[in-house]
């Protein structure tokens, strides 16, 4: 799902949609839209490139408000395809406010907007479908690409922009840590200790984690129970987790998950 914020494929949306739309009305000329185009003015060619040059820049400023998405919001194909609709309602809008400004309150905004919609819905459907099913599928492609030149066994952490950052066995994880929009992963490395800071959330992390046998035990710690040589109790009441790895710091456990951990020992 990623791949949906790179941003050629964004740039891919912004030139594309508005030249489809222009082209289609421009070549085709349906005879509903010349009939509200037109204005029975010969308008209709300067209308259509009017209403496309609108389209490009909605689309500039869904498309970029899209990419940057990524950092609050983890989409998935559903509010993907919502996202899309909301393009097009967001366009519908300009467009008919700038059709009822041209008929000089002939018509009312609401009335317009509504045949606005249906206009663009019926030429824009089919080019979103279009170019989003070639994104899947590249999407895909480049799964399966990922996958095959990655081994199985390894646990793979990317980046906010899902740049691989490290690819480590699962048993040589020691744990994770997150610190506002970064998460630290801590890592055996022969028999030396090792960290990878990546900008990522510990949310974004938490199905690859539990997948790979990590378990959660403070609101900002994953560990991994296999390396927990001991779990104590400090003289203020306070739990840690000791592991096996010299020169690890010891990883606070929450009252929350201390039961939990000590049931995996």
């Amino acid at each position: 799902m990623q791949r949906f914020f790179k941003l050629t494929f964004q740039i891919l949306h912004i030139v594309v949609m508005p030249l489809v739309f222009m082209a289609f009305l421009l070549l085709y000329r349906p005879e509903k839209m010349v009939e509200l185009l037109d204005m029975g003015a010969g308008r209709y060619d300067f209308n259509v490139v009017i209403l496309s040059c609108i389209l490009l820049g909605t689309e500039a400023l869904m498309r970029t408000g899209f990419y940057f998405l990524k950092k609050v919001v983890k989409l998935d194909l559903l509010i993907y395809a919502l996202w899309c609709m909301l393009e097009i309602l967001v366009f519908t809008a300009f467009a008919a406010m700038y059709m009822t400004l041209m008929y000089k309150g002939q018509y009312l905004y609401f009335p317009m907007y509504g045949n606005c919609f249906l206009m663009n819905l019926a030429v824009l459907i089919w080019p979103y479908l279009l170019v989003n099913l070639w994104i899947i599928l590249d999407n895909a492609k480049y799964a399966a690409k990922t996958k095959e030149a990655e081994p199985d066994n390894m646990v793979r952490f990317r980046d906010e922009n899902q740049k691989l950052k490290l690819a480590v066995t699962s048993q040589a994880l020691l744990y994770v840590e997150a610190k506002e929009n970064y998460v630290t992963v801590v890592y055996l490395d022969g028999e030396k200790l090792s960290k990878v800071v990546i900008r990522s959330s510990m949310k974004r992390l938490e199905e690859l984690l539990k997948s790979n046998g990590l378990y959660r035990c403070h609101r900002a710690y994953y560990i991994n129970p296999i390396h927990i040589k001991a779990l104590r109790k400090d003289t203020d009441g306070f739990h840690f987790a000791d592991l096996d790895a010299a020169a690890c710091p010891a990883i606070p456990v929450s009252k929350t998950y201390y039961e939990e951990i000590a049931g995996l020992l």
